[in-house]
């Protein structure tokens, strides 16, 4: 989501206060009471690597009851679907501006459409050398790759001792709620005296070091000032028999030099029953299409293409004539279906002829007055 450099130095603060206290809450979370602290582990374990979930989050930062950020998140994830991942988000800031985002990965092509009030792009990029996987799926994409394998171990670590360090003061103030033989609730309250000090103390730090800093003329620090702490942190969790999280609401409050902000969160899913579905790339609007090869690299690619390939069929006798991207150096290569019954994909070489895919001269492309290159096929 489209959040700006200063409301995402607050969220993350808000997140790190949250996510120490929602881990060593969740320690106790488990069925048997026998080696719950484990039990807990896995289950936030368990959100970081799954092969097929539907995810549904929803976000809102306020300063003192006005309203920063809103936002929402529906992800739809098949690790081994040929389309495998669908993903919505929308935002809306303080000023009222929407911000809406959609992500998805089919056939080993990765696609991005954004709107920003209005605004429409998409971008569809063929044959990528790599597309995004889940957002709980993250151990496993970091399992392809030993540097990202290291890091996400180290932030396990990271956070395991932290669970560790909390989980003595805050044993006694998870309360369970409800359950049966499928799911079990659980509900951890914090106030201001609850809080480990090192939380206000790292806080304090944060804060300090964004003091008097402005982004597009906004504080950074809302106002908080340099050594806000932690009002209250309230968390109600739902897992299931397998030690999976099924859904989740946290809120966190902060406060300093007079003002109050306050993050609120919740997370549901489910598993196993995820089917993303495909979309047609050309009913997206503003569309931009780029190709990959190992020579080349990303190369952008003619969005004519599929009103020629639709033409492909007739045979043309007159010079067919199709807008090219150009680059620093000259044309640069485009998808293009030739007019005289042969698709494919067609380049053009440095020397400005398009050649087809059985190496032939099909064409050439001529720089008009504009400086734009078009592309002229032979007649026959």
């Amino acid at each position: 989501m489209k959040i700006n450099s200063s409301r995402k130095k607050l969220i993350s603060v808000l997140a790190l206060a949250l996510g120490i206290m929602i881990f060593a809450g969740a320690a106790f979370a488990n069925y048997s009471t026998a080696n719950g602290y484990e039990v807990g582990k896995n289950a936030l374990k368990g959100l970081m690597k799954n092969e097929n979930y539907i995810a549904d989050g929803t976000f809102r930062l306020t300063v003192d009851e006005n309203d920063i950020e809103n936002a929402t998140y529906h992800e739809v994830y098949d690790r081994n679907g040929e389309v495998s991942l669908n993903s919505y988000s929308t935002e809306l800031d303080r000023d009222g501006e929407t911000f809406e985002t959609r992500e998805y990965v089919q056939d080993g092509d990765s696609i991005y459409y954004s709107n920003y009030e209005g605004d429409e792009h998409t971008s569809v990029r063929h044959d990528a050398p790599y597309t995004r996987g889940g957002s709980f799926d993250v151990l496993y994409e970091a399992d392809q790759d030993e540097s990202d394998a290291e890091m996400i171990r180290k932030v396990i670590r990271f956070v395991e001792l932290a669970g560790d360090t909390f989980v003595g003061d805050l044993k006694n103030n998870v309360v369970y709620v409800s359950g049966d033989d499928e799911s079990a609730t659980y509900e951890l309250n914090l106030n201001s005296v609850q809080i480990p000090e090192l939380v206000n103390a790292g806080l304090s730090v944060i804060f300090s070091s964004m003091a008097g800093s402005t982004v597009n003329g906004q504080e950074q620090t809302f106002g908080l000032g340099s050594d806000p702490i932690v009002d209250n942190v309230y968390l109600k969790f739902t897992v299931d028999n397998q030690e999976r999280l099924l859904d989740g609401t946290a809120s966190v409050t902060i406060s300093g030099n007079g003002r109050e902000a306050r993050a609120d969160m919740s997370l549901k899913m489910s598993y196993g029953n995820a089917q993303p579905e495909r979309v047609d790339i050309y009913s997206l609007p503003n569309m931009t299409e780029y190709g990959y090869s190992q020579e080349k690299g990303t190369y952008p690619m003619n969005t004519a293409a599929k009103e020629l390939e639709e033409k492909s069929d007739d045979v043309i006798s007159e010079p067919v004539s199709a807008e090219v991207i150009g680059g620093e150096d000259g044309p640069t290569s485009v998808y293009v279906t030739n007019g005289d019954e042969t698709e494919g994909a067609d380049r053009v070489d440095e020397d400005g002829n398009v050649i087809d895919p059985d190496g032939n001269i099909v064409g050439e492309v001529k720089i008009q007055e504009n400086g734009e290159g078009k592309i002229e096929y032979f007649a026959d």
